[in-house]
């Protein structure tokens, strides 16, 4: 069930081309694809895509207790207003560029090493990490590893405040708190503020 509501000012920029990866797997990428192609259909009223590079399979799962199996055709199908493809190879991604959506979301989870080319014609890219206390040193070294521009935006979960300016300070990139949001279909007033918050700043 989906419980977005559109709102009468939306926000002024948008963007064609969006990326969504996690620095390890588990971390929430498929969520947050999923909740900003949401975002980007239901508030919006963009036509969406959202294109599964990810490799942990949780789309599959999706499809098999959201989509009747008559309504799915070459591994492309809708979930309310969302189209999501599976099984996509880099040919097949050029094709879904030219088709007439105004949004794509590329999940590539934690595989986002893999498809450098494809992520340099996003025009916006997000990173997610686990910022737990045990993990702040890899989210470190991971993040100085990189060459990221201005284009990619930091999320984080499972973890604090304080973790979060620690790897700031050490790393100099601003690192933004996904809110919790356990169903992607299912949003509140507040955790949206949250959502546009992060698409915004």
């Amino acid at each position: 069930m989906i419980n977005f509501r559109r709102k009468r000012i939306v926000r002024r920029k948008t963007y064609h081309k969006l990326v969504v990866a996690g620095m390890t797997k588990g971390v929430g990428a498929t969520h947050f694809s999923i909740l900003l192609g949401n975002y980007y259909s239901e508030v919006l009223g963009i036509k969406t895509a959202i294109v599964d590079l990810n490799e942990d399979c949780d789309y599959e799962f999706l499809k098999q207790i959201c989509v009747p199996e008559s309504l799915i055709k070459n591994d492309v199908y809708n979930i309310h207003k969302v189209v999501y493809y599976q099984s996509v190879t880099r040919e097949n991604l050029a094709g879904i560029f030219h088709e007439n959506y105004e949004c794509v979301i590329l999940d590539v989870g934690s595989n986002y090493r893999k498809f450098l080319n494809e992520i340099s014609m996003c025009d916006r890219k997000y990173l997610i990490s686990s910022i737990g206390l045990w993990k702040v040193p890899g989210v470190v070294a991971g993040l100085k590893e990189i060459q990221f521009n201005e284009q990619w935006k930091f999320l984080y979960c499972f973890g604090n405040k304080e973790s979060a300016d620690y790897i700031s300070e050490c790393t100099g990139r601003r690192l933004y708190p996904i809110p919790v949001v356990n169903n992607p279909f299912k949003i509140t007033g507040r955790q949206l503020m949250e959502v546009e918050r992060i698409l915004e700043e």
